[in-house]
């Protein structure tokens, strides 16, 4: 038998995931998935290696319905990473002719032949075929694929996936958690370091070595922007001089063992404008009267209701119009293996929270409610990392670590 070697998870929680799966699969008519993507194979398969950062090179795992049907594990023959899945069967194949040049790849051919042997050549199979989950093979192909099984009925398996993706573990959980609060140590460490003269850059820089130092695993999405930049939200940090007077918005966090935290805070460098001030304060107002609502059975429809309310109330009403007609009408999303997830924190989702989910809140305010963004000067915002309970919830970048007050350096 394949023994795992240097798991993610212990083996038992993986099969909890895949009967999930499975129980999803008949909700949504599937007769079996196709999973190839990075976060999807450490979630399912247990497969978890960097070498998804090569796009050339293929994952396959076959997770069919039918409990007769053993799942099956196919990549190249060449990665002993492959150990570490759980998944007994395991096929591989051989590298193209002129490796790194072919646009070949055996694999697909391998895996079209996997799946007429065990019966699902006429099968309905759902694959990663959304917005928020690609496939991890080139488009050729995917319709290389297609083209080998012309009786397949192909779908999207992402809401059958994510359905069982949103709801986390106490083992994910752990990691959530953990991602939290090095993100907001180290938030604070960059804050209480910030000085006139400082770029973005090194403020980032500042703040990605705390989170190693404090035990942070990975840092995909972290950046600061300043000054005339506030309103550059997901922007690159750049060489711009942090100056006095300059507002700072920081945005993401770390991951721990594949998890994510991604939260925002605020700094000014010396006393803020009145109006930053103001407009900060209703930001604050909307998150906090949003997360007081979080719960297990609340709809998230009525958490972005509440944010909105508060914009409203303080005489932002044409910016709230605003968001509805242009469809911004979220204000958070799920977050775990990816840092968007299911569920979204969106005006027209009615589907109640449930316990164990991990949501990251952000309403928001533009400066003076100018709207639409491009001829905004000025973003304001906080978000946090909350866990859903059955009680309520509980803040994971907690304000023990970095308050919601405006941080003045």
């Amino acid at each position: 038998m394949h023994q795992v070697q240097y798991p993610d998870f212990r083996v038992e929680e993986y099969q909890q995931r895949y009967s999930k799966l499975r129980k999803a699969m008949e909700r949504f008519g599937l007769d079996a998935v196709l999973i190839s993507n990075r976060t999807n194979h450490r979630y399912f398969s247990g497969f978890c290696a960097e070498v998804f950062a090569l796009y050339h090179y293929y994952f396959f795992a076959v997770l069919p319905r039918e409990e007769a049907l053993e799942p099956v594990f196919l990549c190249t023959n060449a990665f002993p990473v492959a150990a570490t899945t759980w998944i007994q069967e395991r096929r591989f194949w051989d590298w193209p002719r002129n490796m790194y040049m072919s646009k070949e790849s055996p694999g697909v051919q391998l895996l079209a032949k996997v799946l007429s042997e065990m019966g699902l050549a006429e099968a309905t199979l759902g694959m990663e075929l959304s917005s928020d989950m690609h496939v991890h093979m080139g488009a050729s192909h995917l319709l290389q694929l297609r083209g080998l099984l012309p009786n397949v009925q192909w779908a999207d398996a992402s809401d059958a996936i994510m359905e069982v993706r949103a709801v986390k573990s106490p083992a994910e959980i752990l990691r959530l958690r953990k991602a939290a609060r090095i993100s907001a140590e180290a938030v604070r460490f960059g804050f209480e370091s910030l000085v006139s003269g400082m770029t973005e850059v090194e403020l980032t820089q500042k703040m990605a070595a705390r989170c190693h130092e404090l035990g942070g695993t990975d840092i995909r999405y972290m950046t600061n922007y300043a000054g005339p930049r506030r309103m550059w939200a997901d922007a690159t940090p750049t060489y711009y001089p942090i100056q006095r007077g300059d507002l700072v918005q920081f945005d993401g966090g770390c991951l721990v063992e594949g998890y994510w935290c991604d939260f925002k805070r605020m700094c000014s460098v010396g006393p803020p404008k009145d109006e930053d001030r103001r407009d900060y304060e209703i930001a604050r107002e909307g998150i906090e009267v949003a997360t007081a609502l979080l719960k297990a059975g609340v709809k998230p429809s009525e958490v972005v209701q509440a944010a909105f309310d508060v914009n409203r109330r303080h005489g932002y009403g044409g910016l709230v119009d605003w968001c509805h007609q242009t469809g911004w009408e979220a204000v958070g999303h799920g977050v775990g293996l990816d840092v968007h997830e299911r569920p979204g924190l969106a005006f027209h989702n009615h589907t109640p929270l449930e316990a164990n989910m991990v949501v990251s809140i952000e309403p928001f305010v533009s400066l003076n409610g100018v709207y639409p963004w491009l001829q905004a000067s000025g973003k304001f915002g906080l978000e946090d990392s909350v866990l859903i309970t059955d009680e309520g919830h509980e803040v994971l970048t907690s304000e023990s670590i970095i308050s919601h007050d405006l941080f003045v350096v």
